[in-house]
C-alpha cells in the first residue's frame, strides 16, 4: 500500500522540490510520498486519499511549466473523495504584484476535480 499523503510538484529551479522535501520529511516517507508532475502519470494523483499539489510563480503570475503542461489533463480527473491541500512559491521582492499567482490556475483545476476542501468549524 502506498503512502496515505501524495506530495506533487512541478520544478524547475529545484526550489519547489526542496519545499516538497519539507513535509514529507516532517510525516516521515511511510506517510508521505513526493513526485515531480513532470514525470508522473495522472493516476498516481488518484492513489492518495490526501494530495498536495505544489507550484512555483514565474515572471509576472505564470504557473511553473511543467503544471501548465498537466494542467488540462488534471482538470478532466474525478478526485471526489480525495482531500487536497496546495502550496506555492514565488518572489516577493522582484514581482511583489505577482507573488505566488501561480498558485491559483492550480487552485482552480484542483477544484474542478471534485475534491473535497474540508474546512474547520469551531465547537
Amino acid at each position: 500500500m502506498s503512502a496515505p499523503i501524495g506530495i506533487f510538484y512541478g520544478t524547475t529551479t529545484y526550489d519547489t522540490q526542496i519545499v516538497a522535501e519539507r513535509p514529507q520529511s516532517a510525516f516521515g516517507t511511510a506517510l508521505a510520498e513526493i513526485h515531480n508532475i513532470g514525470r508522473t502519470a495522472a493516476d498516481r494523483l488518484c492513489a492518495y486519499p490526501f494530495f498536495i499539489p505544489g507550484t512555483s510563480t514565474w515572471g509576472d503570475g505564470d504557473l511553473q511549466p511543467a503544471w501548465n503542461e498537466f494542467l488540462p489533463t488534471l482538470e478532466t480527473l474525478d478526485l471526489r473523495g480525495l482531500s487536497p491541500a496546495v502550496y506555492g512559491l514565488g518572489d516577493q521582492v522582484t514581482h511583489p504584484d505577482a507573488f505566488v499567482s501561480g498558485l491559483g490556475p492550480l487552485h482552480d483545476a484542483v477544484l474542478k476535480t471534485g475534491s473535497y476542501w474540508p474546512t474547520c468549524v469551531p465547537a
